[in-house]
């Protein structure tokens, strides 16, 4: 975007950088014969909810199963201090983690003993 910049004043300039910023991130194309409402709409570009911090935490409270260890509601956990949210967050992938190992190992095990029985029936 080239413009003439020289004797503008605060207000011009102000504009110019917004109209910049909208043609760099895609969200409005200030051409005439454009959507007049792309100004005000929502643009992808500028959404920090979706995929923002409150998905990622909803994603790992229900990954790691923390209602299932400790009782606690996604909202009730929400409202505690961040360094609690991610202690109890920390803690549930241990715990999640330490039970998945030990499945692991009853499953091999049951291989193990499968495995046998089948080289015992030969």
């Amino acid at each position: 975007m080239e413009k003439e910049v020289e004797g503008l004043d605060y207000i011009q300039a102000s504009l110019l950088t917004l109209e910049a910023y909208d043609i760099d991130y895609g969200i409005c194309n200030h051409d005439p014969g454009g959507n007049p409402l792309s100004l005000v709409s929502m643009h992808k570009a500028e959404d920090s909810f979706s995929n923002g911090r409150f998905e990622m935490l909803a994603e790992r409270y229900r990954v790691r199963k923390v209602f299932e260890h400790y009782g606690v509601s996604f909202f009730d956990l929400l409202q505690q201090p961040r360094y609690i949210v991610e202690s109890i967050l920390g803690l549930s992938r241990r715990a999640e983690e330490s039970k998945n190992r030990k499945t692991q190992q009853q499953l091999t095990a049951l291989l193990a003993e499968q495995e046998a029985l089948k080289t015992q029936q030969k």
